[in-house]
């Protein structure tokens, strides 16, 4: 399920940092520390909602680009809190409510913590309570629903920062300078985006950069500016 958003407020809230780029392999998604989903891989922004779980927990299917399942609370935490510990590795819930995916009821725990979690969840609220028809048509195929995790960020050097801010004043500059057919200039503006939004960030969505680098340019002239990105790209996350 999924309704339209006006693209200048999300625009708005993307620049105050309300917002940030999910780290997903492809795919052009915000989340915000409410744990609000939005897509912007149409002309048209979307807001994305979840699904829950029988045991209230919250999905969210994406495109990413094959149809893919996704846990609302790994990927705020994810993005807002990367994690680099093998131990806590698992998301938890500080008032053992599932269906409460904000980053302020969210931690990182281990297994323990999880088992705690979900123990005070079940004795907040009853077995077989009354379960709606979207949660029924979950039930059924629960068991094949398998749970993408999302790549790690990585800590912004100052190698990698230099080199952002270098490809997005090239980017402007090939913009304000040049006329491009519409999909290379919507090629120029998601590169600006992207990139614009990783700017300054503490942890950097890698892959999700990356992933900038391989959709084709028409315009050859542009097309050689994204390969020579991507060529330093490489050399500097190496």
């Amino acid at each position: 399920m999924s309704t339209y958003i006006d693209p200048i407020w999300l625009q708005k809230q993307i620049e105050e940092d309300e917002l940030r780029l999910i780290n997903f392999k492809a795919g052009h998604y915000y989340i915000s520390r409410q744990a609000e989903i939005y897509s912007m891989n149409m002309a048209q922004p979307r807001r994305i909602m979840p699904i829950p779980k029988l045991t209230g927990e919250q999905i969210i299917v994406l495109y990413t680009p094959g149809i893919t399942a996704y846990d609302v609370s790994s990927l705020v935490l994810s993005t807002y809190l990367p994690s680099d510990l093998d131990s806590h590795n698992v998301p938890c819930y500080r008032d053992a409510d599932p269906t409460n995916c904000s980053l302020s009821n969210l931690f990182w725990g281990n297994e323990l913590d999880a088992l705690t979690w979900r123990k005070e969840a079940m004795k907040k609220t009853s077995q077989n309570t009354s379960v709606t028809a979207q949660q029924d048509v979950l039930e059924d195929s629960e068991e094949s629903i398998v749970i993408e995790q999302v790549p790690s960020m990585v800590k912004a050097s100052k190698l990698l920062s230099a080199l952002i801010d270098m490809i997005i004043s090239t980017t402007q500059r090939m913009m304000s300078h040049h006329e491009y057919d519409d999909e290379t200039q919507f090629l120029l503006r998601m590169t600006e985006m992207r990139f614009k939004h990783a700017l300054g960030k503490e942890y950097v969505p890698l892959d999700n950069l990356r992933s900038v680098f391989e959709l084709e340019a028409p315009d050859p002239k542009v097309s050689v500016m994204m390969k020579r990105f991507h060529e330093r790209f490489e050399k500097v996350v190496l």
